[in-house]
């Protein structure tokens, strides 16, 4: 995944809302302890480690989980060693945010698991395409579709039953992510390993991210794929394999299924 940062100008709006950067991120993690002068939505796609709000009580982030930030309180970020990190940011500030927040942000927690919810990244995207393009107009439209990512966020962070993923959660995403080249998922490897029976696992993870495990799973070796078709110039028949959907053929098929369009289409359109 590259990085890619979004610095909009400063326009006048009827909005009362100012994006002042946006963007993904994709680096080698590094600690950080920083109060920043603005808002912020962060969803974290890769990395895992710790994250604590004015000195509280570190909590732990993974993969689809989002944190939220705001003007002047101290934030800290442990990265786990050697672990890089992919997220999505947007910072931002104006009297609308300030309203929005005093209305209806509660201090903690300021971490919550959104897992892979397409419908809630869906927000990103379409804010990301707008900067992208760039004039004023589409600027104004980034800042409209802001105001529901805000209140949506804040709405599941309030609702939020966990501060973050449960340790079963995280482990499970970061083990998909070891062996998106395997074929089989060893789901009972993983189970003996954390001493969970599958029943209970499975209602556990799929209350928390909305999906079963093995869905979770093909979402991820998807995902991975998208990244590789946009990212390098690998062959279908070769991303197939490194994603452990083979033959390619049937790699293609599916797909098609689940994106609306073949491999070969998602690398040549032209989206964030």
């Amino acid at each position: 995944m590259d990085t890619i940062i979004y610095n909009p100008p400063l326009i006048e709006t009827p909005l009362d809302i100012f994006i002042h950067s946006a963007g993904i991120t994709s680096r080698k993690s590094q600690q950080y302890a920083q109060a920043s002068p603005f808002y912020n939505i962060c969803y974290y796609i890769r990395g895992n480690g710790t994250h604590a709000r004015n000195g509280a009580r570190a909590l732990p982030y993974g993969p689809g989980t989002v944190a939220v930030g705001e003007p002047g309180i101290h934030y800290t970020r442990i990265p786990r060693d050697s672990d890089s990190i992919d997220a999505q940011w947007i910072n931002f500030t104006g009297p609308k945010a300030d309203e929005i927040f005093s209305r209806y942000n509660t201090p903690a927690p300021h971490l919550f698991f959104a897992g892979n919810d397409v419908e809630y990244l869906r927000y990103f995207t379409m804010i990301f395409r707008a900067l992208k393009a760039g004039t004023p107009d589409d600027t104004l439209s980034a800042c409209a579709m802001l105001l529901p990512l805000i209140v949506e966020t804040l709405r599941r962070k309030k609702a939020a039953r966990r501060t973050t993923a449960p340790d079963e959660v995280n482990a499970f995403t970061a083990f998909c992510r070891k062996r998106l080249h395997e074929t089989e998922l060893p789901l009972d490897e993983f189970l003996a390993r954390h001493r969970l029976s599958y029943e209970s696992f499975r209602k556990k993870f799929r209350r928390d991210t909305g999906v079963a495990p093995r869905d979770y799973w093909l979402m991820a070796k998807l995902s991975e794929a998208k990244r590789l078709l946009k990212s390098t110039g690998l062959p279908v028949e070769t991303i197939s394999g490194k994603v452990g959907i083979e033959p390619p053929a049937y790699f293609s098929r599916l797909f098609r299924k689940k994106e609306g369009v073949t491999p070969t289409e998602f690398r040549e359109r032209d989206i964030v």
